[in-house]
């Protein structure tokens, strides 16, 4: 599949910039170039029906044009300090709501990466964060990427180590074939977990053959699912909530990218609870790459056969 075109949205925070650090690194290994983005609007309680144009000396300035000339002033100096690019770079500054940026042109990327604001868990995924609303509504593989607070500036090498969460489903077999592609270019590890989920009536003795029993059913699942997948190192079963272990995993492994697939609630449901993706890209230790499932998507999404969708004429310049 093609991952050559990588989208880095940014807000010239510290956290985007660790993103379009880590976009390059990426764009290296894969061949690709990269394109960013930043989308900027008027603040809040200015409407731009009634109130668009000020009138400056003898000069008419719009809303748009002052926040566009902050926002280009901004990224010369974001693109001098990640330095010579090793792959072709190209940026725009758009007037328009952050999250329809994204969405505008993510068919014409095979891959986004975006930055999260800092902390582990939930303080870093304010709600209504444009990552929490990319998750839920970007199609294309998207990497959300942490910028690790103890780090005073980061230099993100290429993943060394990957795990894939795996519930043999056909998403998963798509999210495992982008993680053998990314494993390839990478020369990393490929890792696997599969997580039984607890039930709490199998707790104790009476409950034990019945969980030996479900851990060995899922090897076999696994065993067959792996049989036309020879990339992976190693593979590890879990019990518990499906969320937690995949984090645990992660944390316990020492990897430093997971990939996984989502199947994607719609709702109030997905509001309320969120995914067992979005569970973990909250909360992993290092950059979660995610993708949505074809089922969710409709048969004209994205199943990892063609890229994201259809394309553009031109995509990114």
């Amino acid at each position: 599949m093609e991952l050559s075109r990588v989208l880095v949205p940014v807000d010239f925070s510290r956290h985007s910039e660790g993103a379009l650090r880590y976009g390059l690194v990426l764009a290296e290994r894969l061949g690709g170039r990269v394109h960013v983005m930043h989308a900027t609007t008027a603040p809040s309680h200015l409407s731009s029906e009634s109130v668009t144009r000020l009138v400056q000396g003898s000069a008419v300035v719009t809303v748009e044009d002052l926040a566009r000339e902050d926002a280009e002033a901004q990224m010369g100096p974001l693109l001098a300090r990640v330095g010579p690019s090793p792959v072709p770079l190209s940026s725009e500054v758009v007037f328009d709501d952050p999250l329809a940026a994204v969405l505008e042109r993510e068919h014409e990327a095979d891959l986004v990466v975006l930055g999260t604001h800092g902390r582990r868990g939930f303080e870093r995924w304010v709600m209504g964060s444009l990552a929490e609303k990319a998750l839920r509504a970007v199609t294309a593989p998207l990497i959300t990427y942490r910028w690790p607070p103890e780090v005073a500036e980061p230099r993100p090498g290429v993943p060394r180590r990957i795990l894939v969460p795996v519930d043999f489903s056909r998403c998963a077999r798509t999210a495992l074939a982008l993680a053998g592609q990314l494993a390839a270019a990478c020369g990393a590890e490929l890792d696997l977990v599969h997580v039984i989920r607890h039930v709490s009536s199998m707790d104790g003795p009476r409950g034990a053959p019945f969980l030996a029993e479900a851990r060995r059913q899922a090897e076999e699942e696994i065993a067959a699912f792996l049989a036309e997948i020879p990339e992976h190192e190693h593979v590890r079963v879990e019990v518990g909530d499906p969320g937690h272990e995949v984090v645990r995993a992660a944390d316990e492994g020492g990897y430093d990218l997971v990939v996984m697939g989502t199947h994607g609630r719609s709702g109030v449901e997905r509001l309320v609870l969120g995914s067992v993706a979005e569970r973990v890209a909250r909360h992993a230790p290092c950059p979660v790459l995610t993708l949505r499932s074809r089922i969710e998507l409709g048969e004209d999404g994205w199943d990892g056969s063609a890229g994201p969708g259809p394309k553009g004429e031109g995509g990114p310049p």
